[in-house]
């Protein structure tokens, strides 16, 4: 054989074999083991309930188990720097909620940014809710506001981490309204939930999953609640606007996100698993038990929408400074 010829035979040889060899590997469909889907809450509070309905749904549709590792502390911020120190090979995944951007605008010293997060899907909604523990002796917002007026600095509110969207939700209403009540930071909802119905807090700024069952009971009174219109699940609660306060606004969500520089087929299988997930009956059901709205953003709109959050948020903060440098 001529050496020109035999050259050419070996680099054909050589890459038949790669080639060889690359195929199972290229071929391995994802997913092809566990996938760990982060809660950057503590166990009990709405992130962590819906957290679980998806983590069962999806390991049905992948074909895969999706285990759920709860990371609380800090308002999200330690599970989103576990999400940011994992691979991008899309094993893993975090359900954020409203707090997650606003993070990084309080704290710049954070080992991660929204920047290094690929939006996959928004996924549902719910109000936020002024509760007060019944003893508490008001009815309506306006009567709060007079009641907290009366005893500056006496009163005590709950709300998650400082930092958290349902903190920063109380000290805009606190702004809004002239009022002076202290803020008791938790790590999730549910013993925040447990002192406000003890009466250990007299207040609280919390989503409406997480109290569906103390409002039912009368363990919780709720005084107003955010959105266009009252919510079904409680029918008899007003909304801020209705109360006398419709400067008062925020919206809670949560939503999924991966580690930027995942494969693009890895976003696209995932995000259309959970439009199946969100669109089924079953699902949407389990969800408005639970006070959420089911809701479907695919990974563009749902990045562009993250966007606009935290520049709104980035104003309030700047309003109110409690930026942290």
């Amino acid at each position: 054989m001529k050496r020109r010829q035999f050259v050419a035979a070996s680099a054909i040889l050589t890459a038949a074999t790669l080639l060889g060899s690359a195929t199972p590997v290229l071929a391995q469909a994802w997913p092809n083991r566990p996938i760990t889907l982060i809660v950057p809450f503590a166990p009990g509070g709405a992130t962590d309930i819906v957290g679980r309905i998806m983590a069962d749904q999806l390991g049905k549709v992948l074909g895969q188990t999706v285990v759920v590792e709860n990371k609380g502390g800090a308002a999200g911020a330690i599970g989103m720097g576990d999400l940011a120190r994992s691979k991008p090979d899309g094993y893993t995944f975090a359900l954020i909620t409203d707090s997650i951007p606003i993070q990084p605008l309080l704290n710049n010293s954070l080992a991660w940014d929204m920047s290094k997060f690929e939006a996959v899907a928004k996924i549902a909604t719910s109000p936020e809710v002024l509760v007060v523990n019944p003893n508490v002796p008001v009815d309506s917002v306006k009567g709060f506001v007079e009641y907290a007026q009366s005893q500056p600095g006496k009163l005590s509110y709950a709300a998650s981490s400082a930092g958290s969207v349902h903190h920063l939700a109380g000290e805009v209403f606190k702004q809004q309204t002239n009022i002076d009540i202290v803020h008791i930071p938790y790590k999730g909802g549910g013993q925040s939930i447990v002192d406000m119905a003890s009466g250990r807090v007299e207040a609280g700024f919390i989503g409406l999953a997480p109290i569906l069952s103390q409002l039912q009971s009368g363990q919780l009174k709720a005084l107003a609640l955010t959105g266009a219109e009252r919510n079904a699940l409680a029918p008899n609660v007003p909304t801020f606007q209705e109360a006398g306060y419709g400067d008062f606004d925020v919206e809670l969500w949560i939503g999924l996100v991966g580690l930027k520089d995942m494969p693009d087929e890895v976003v696209s299988s995932m995000r259309s698993a959970i439009d199946q997930i969100v669109s089924s009956e079953s699902v949407q059901k389990n969800l408005r038990e639970i006070g959420f709205e089911p809701v479907m953003q695919d990974s563009l709109d749902f990045a562009a929408w993250l966007s606009e959050q935290q520049q709104g948020w980035d104003n309030v903060i700047e309003q109110i400074g409690m930026r942290q440098e």
